[in-house]
Order: C-alpha cells, then structure tokens, then sequence
C-alpha cells in the first residue's frame, strides 16, 4: 500500500516530512501516526490507513514532496486485520495559536505588531536565528510564510558583506560638566549627541521618531525642539540608536537602504583610563559603534567621521556657540 502525501487545503500544493514517527520494517496498525509534516497552513502528524509492516520510506526527514507523491509503502504481513477507521489527522497547531508538536514549539503565531506567521515560517524562523519582527510579509492577509524567511536568510549575508563597523570609547566628563552647569532641563545630552554627529556627516540626523534637518547650523536648544517633533520622512537621515540600558556597553546596529551610516551609543559607564603620570582615574566613558555601508565609503572616511564626532564630545564648548 502506497502512502500518499496528503493535502491539507486547497491552496497547498506541497508538504514538508518533518520527522518520520515509524522506522522502517516497524509494524504500523491503522490509526498509528506514520510521519510528520509541515506546510504553510499547519503541522500535522499523518496516520497509517491500513496494517502492515513499513517496507520503504521514500522522502526523508527535511525533504519537501508534492501533494500525491508517494512518501512510503507499507506492505502487508499476511495477517488479516479488522477493519479500523482511521482518525483524521491530527493538526497540532494552526496558523493563530502556538505550534505545539511532540518535539517543537515554536512560539507565538501572532507577533505583538499583529503579523500572523505560518507554522513552517515559524520553524525556519527558529532554526536560522531570525527575528520574525524584520521579517517582511507577503502572503494572504500580511502573514508571514516560509518563502519570506527564506528570502530573509538569502539578504542577511549580503547586507552583513556590505557593511563595516568601527567602535571607539568617548569621554563625557566635559560634555557632564556643561550640562550639570547649563541645567538639563534646558538641552540635554542626546542633543549634543545630535548636533556632533551632523557636524560629522553634515546630514539631517535621525534620533528615535525624530529628524533633526540642518542640525549642524542650528543651536541646541533648537535642536533640542526640533526633536520633540516627531517625523517620518528621515529614510535618508543618518540615523542614531540609543541604547541606555546598563551593561549595554556595544552594539552592532545593521545599516538599512537608503541609510549609508548609523550611530549605535552604548551605555554611559565608570571606566578606568590612564592618568598623567601613569596613575589610574575613573572618567563617565560611552562606547559608540560606527556601521558604514562600504559601497558609499570606506573605513578610512568612516574612522574619520568617528574621529570628529569624538573630538567635539570631548569638547563640547565648541558647539555652544
């Protein structure tokens, strides 16, 4: 008796054996689970319709077969047995609740933002690293189906090639200072941030929700203004992350098109740093992370960038004027 590769709704052409259940020359009785599959629409485990020994399995485990081919024949032993009606299979999750099998749960089926992932989507997702968050959808009613993964996994190592990322600790003693004495109700650290790294790129900067245009002409508190309102239209900005949670020292942010830099701020921390003289001081030090799309400059110009945006947070004065 051939077993068939079932179909699991009108639209799906193809399944995917996940984990076979039955080892071959296994004795299978109608009503035992055979195999596991997985498609777009759920992950199910398909049962024996008929007794017999498991002569041959055809498609392997991670191989995809079409709906009809042939994935195992079981062959009779020759021993007559009572007819049985098969259960239907059984689906151990759909595409709106979590996919729970004997081995796997893959988590949630509706992200936060209210993006629906399919059940094989959901298994790819995991087994690459990917976050389902930046994946982008292209099926039926915005969900997220495994070709959207796939194509993912394809664009990540090109976008990690186009790219370099230089880092550089920068002290905030004096910009602390000016701000303990100026009052940070008035500006505050973030501006400053903002107004260094256009003096750098001469570009508009994009912080948060916010797009400060012509930051490196306007005064902080200016700026400070600018970036209570927020604005959509900063593509392409250069753009700053902020990332102020404690122990956050450094973080690789990658660069997305039409974007060709972006500043990632690590915590503020204590740090040790050598004294004249040779002695030891603590200094408040924040890391910065540099990521540059190498097709629009090369290392070279992107330490440079670095090197003027440090120079005028360690001093600050210059941008008071």
């Amino acid at each position: 008796m051939d077993v068939l590769m079932p179909q699991l709704g009108e639209t799906v052409a193809e399944g995917k054996v996940v984990r076979w259940l039955k080892a071959k020359g296994d004795v299978v009785k109608p009503g035992d689970n055979l195999f596991e599959i997985e498609t777009d629409k759920a992950t199910v485990e398909v049962p024996a319709t008929g007794a017999g020994v498991l002569q041959e399995i055809r498609v392997a485990e991670g191989t995809v077969a079409p709906v009809g081919a042939v994935v195992a024949v079981i062959a009779g032993d020759g021993v007559a047995a009572a007819p049985v009606a098969a259960p239907p299979p059984k689906i151990a999750g759909d595409p709106f609740n979590v996919v729970r099998t004997p081995a796997r749960n893959y988590g949630p089926a509706r992200l936060p933002g209210g993006a629906v992932v399919t059940p094989l989507a959901r298994r790819l997702a995991a087994e690459n690293g990917i976050d389902l968050a930046t994946v982008e959808p292209s099926g039926p009613h915005g969900r997220i189906v495994a070709k959207d993964i796939e194509a993912f996994a394809r664009r990540a190592p090109a976008q990690a090639a186009r790219s370099f990322h230089l880092v550089a600790d920068v002290s905030l003693d004096r910009l602390d200072a000016i701000l303990a004495e100026i009052g940070e109700a008035a500006v505050t650290r973030d501006d400053f941030v903002i107004k260094a790294w256009a003096l750098a790129v001469q570009q508009p900067v994009a912080f948060g929700r916010a797009v400060v245009r012509d930051a490196a002409t306007r005064t902080l508190t200016q700026i400070a203004a600018a970036r209570a309102q927020p604005a959509l239209d900063g593509d392409a900005a250069s753009a700053i992350v902020s990332f102020g949670v404690s122990g956050i020292r450094e973080v690789a942010v990658p660069v997305e098109p039409p974007r060709t830099t972006v500043l990632a701020l690590g915590a503020p921390r204590r740090a040790p740093v050598e004294a004249e003289g040779g002695g030891i001081r603590f200094e408040s030090v924040m890391t910065v992370t540099l990521a540059c799309d190498v097709r629009a400059l090369d290392p070279a110009r992107g330490a440079e960038l670095l090197a003027v945006f440090r120079r005028l947070i360690e001093r600050p004065l210059a941008m008071l004027a």
